[in-house]
């Protein structure tokens, strides 16, 4: 983390409403370990998800979290 924008960070990172942490904890653990694409997302995406892949995921994280994600 880059300590920036920490301030409106949503944990409910996949955009269904409900922050889980066996949803958005999940793809943000793995973002963490340095995966990407699809090891982030496979089975981790919330019912209802507005952001399902890494590819929409990874903007918000950097854009609201402060986290510098490669693509």
């Amino acid at each position: 983390f880059t300590g920036t924008n920490l301030g409106i960070c949503s944990l409910d990172v996949d955009g269904n409403g409900s922050k889980d942490a066996l949803t958005d904890g999940l793809i943000i653990i793995r973002a963490l370990f340095g995966l990407t694409g699809t090891a982030v997302t496979s089975g981790a995406v919330g019912s209802g998800a507005t952001r399902g892949t890494w590819a929409t995921l990874q903007p918000f994280l950097n854009g609201n979290c402060g986290t510098s994600f490669a693509p």
